[in-house]
């Protein structure tokens, strides 16, 4: 993802003179593996992305009330989580909350997997190109897909910005700089743009490759890739009343 493309989507809405922000709300949640990683969580409406946070906690339970809390604003909202490693404890978590009654009305929660199978795997990569390979056999897996199409989308709406080509809303996307601190579009920004894909995995399908060895793990990036890829929901979500807004120190 080129740093212009990047730049292009920060209030592309407005740029663009699109209502973009009419539509059902998702969230991506990356859960922090140790060391120097951070807990990460995105939360847009439709094609618009509202809300970046990052924190340092190794408390898997903690990170989990915290992502329900930053998704409160947002509901009805389905949170899709990184349910790999440690981030299997949220489900704990939020079960919790479930039996006590503490999860909000219209918060629903999706296990994401980024080593899983893509989606739609017999659609083509190209729609209507006869020699589109088809997604299963492109993409590694639904990381890779994930993270093909946010850089899709993020291309688009460099496109529509700068040479007023003209999407569908649904293949653009927005980031509005007015509800989210500007270090962290800064962080976002490096993150995105140190993400490479290759096709030389053993498979010889597209892989991603998200940071060199002296580089920060793009946790910030990965919450805003799992929002912008919802899984569909193949498990009962979580939901209960609507309790009053916790406050979590983290």
């Amino acid at each position: 993802i080129k740093s212009e493309w990047f730049d292009a989507i920060l209030d592309a809405d407005k740029k663009l003179d699109l209502v973009m922000d009419e539509g059902k709300n998702f969230g991506g949640l990356d859960v922090a593996d140790g060391g120097e990683a951070a807990n990460a969580c995105a939360v847009r409406t439709h094609r618009v992305v509202k809300q970046l946070k990052i924190w340092s906690v190794r408390d898997t339970a903690i990170t989990a009330r915290h992502a329900v809390q930053l998704c409160q604003p947002f509901l009805p909202c389905e949170l899709h989580y990184d349910c790999i490693g440690v981030g299997s404890g949220v489900k704990g978590e939020c079960n919790r909350l479930g039996d006590d009654n503490l999860m909000p009305m219209g918060l629903t929660l999706i296990p994401w997997n980024a080593s899983a199978a893509p989606l739609n795997p017999f659609d083509k990569v190209i729609p209507d190109d006869p020699k589109s390979p088809l997604n299963r056999d492109f993409y590694s897996n639904l990381k890779a897909q994930a993270w093909w199409h946010l850089r899709q989308v993020i291309y688009n709406t460099w496109r529509a910005v700068t040479e007023k080509q003209i999407f569908k809303i649904e293949e653009l996307i927005s980031i509005d700089t007015s509800l989210i601190d500007v270090a962290l579009i800064h962080r976002l920004r490096d993150e995105m743009t140190q993400v490479r894909a290759t096709t030389l995995s053993s498979k010889m399908k597209l892989t991603i490759v998200k940071a060199e060895h002296d580089r920060q793990s793009p946790n910030l990036a990965e919450a805003m890739v799992i929002a912008d890829w919802p899984v569909p929901n193949t498990v009962p979500g979580l939901i209960s009343g609507f309790v009053a807004p916790m406050i979590i120190s983290a």
